[in-house]
């Protein structure tokens, strides 16, 4: 049994090989009455899959709806999984190209799991089976959702949606007017609008295989990820532009432009964490922090608050 247990000492580590245990994940989602969104580790077997459904369904609120997704990110080549579904692919012969064989083992092993989670809970009404990608790319979206049908298979599709201008710009900033310039101006590829854009191919291709348009993460993404020290320039400028009042407007647009779209579930990246060279991504920067000083948090409130339910199937 190499998952975590509830006893272990600590459940801290790195990210690639420790986190909650799945009894405490189902906890929360209990405590919360929130439908809980499971990601499946890349390597796990049919047995750990089944008896990972298996606890859930044995603990879980009957009236919560377990998410359940691959892994995460397997298109992103940067990370283990990625080339973890590369390799698969290459050894089932699913294509030459390697990228596409990686997104046609990932649409494929996604579909295998779905169906063990449908059989462990006696058919997939309860479950919402989700399929990811690349906000960018089409071709992932289509690739994964077309393989052998995949998407008769799933509930949802789900990107990862974020405006931040361009990396190589980002690197170049050296005042608030600056950062807001890679959020507003167009020439740049992940500006608001662009994103916006992006969001709405996938939708066209979402509805083109009947299912809903998700986001399992999603936000600004002002980092520079070749700084080495968390006042490193431009760092200190992008931590000041998350606590901006602009910021709250910028959310604002952005989550009313999703709506607009036809998303539905929209995830945020993230909770309540430290801003670092690694990326100002909460949406507080500690848990105590006053809502006045956290335009993110406020801009996330007052959107939930005036966009209740929405979309078809909301609960």
């Amino acid at each position: 049994n190499q998952r975590q247990q509830v006893m272990d000492a600590t459940w801290g580590g790195k990210q690639t090989n420790r986190g909650a245990p799945i009894e405490i994940q189902i906890e929360l989602a209990n405590r919360l009455n929130a439908h809980p969104w499971f990601t499946l580790h890349h390597a796990a077997d049919n047995n750990y899959v089944q008896r990972f459904a298996q606890l859930v369904r044995q603990r879980l609120k009957g009236n919560l709806r377990p998410h359940i997704e691959y892994s995460n990110e397997t298109w992103n080549f940067i990370f283990l999984q990625g080339n973890y579904v590369r390799d698969q692919g290459m050894a089932r012969r699913l294509d030459t190209n390697k990228n596409r064989a990686g997104y046609r083992y990932y649409s494929e092993r996604s579909v295998e799991i779905f169906k063990i989670w449908e059989r462990v809970f006696g058919g997939p009404q309860r479950l919402v089976r989700i399929l990811s990608g690349w906000t960018i790319s089409k071709e992932v979206a289509e690739t994964i959702l077309s393989h052998k049908d995949a998407y008769k298979h799933a509930d949802a599709f789900a990107i990862a949606p974020y405006f931040f201008g361009d990396h190589n710009s980002i690197r170049l900033v050296r005042n608030l007017s600056q950062a807001f310039d890679l959020i507003t101006n167009d020439q740049y590829r992940y500006s608001i609008n662009n994103t916006l854009k992006f969001i709405k191919e996938q939708k066209a291709i979402a509805d083109k295989y009947g299912v809903k348009l998700m986001a399992y993460e999603g936000g600004q993404g002002l980092v520079d990820f070749k700084t080495k020290h968390d006042m490193e320039m431009p760092n200190p400028v992008l931590y000041q532009a998350n606590r901006h009042p602009r910021m709250e407007q910028f959310y604002n647009r952005f989550l009313q432009g999703w709506k607009q779209a036809g998303g539905t579930l929209f995830a945020h990246y993230s909770s309540p964490r430290t801003y670092r060279r690694y990326g100002s991504w909460g949406s507080k920067e500690y848990i105590t922090q006053p809502l006045s000083q956290a335009p993110k948090h406020r801009a996330l409130l007052n959107f939930n608050r005036r966009n209740p339910c929405w979309w078809q199937g909301c609960r």
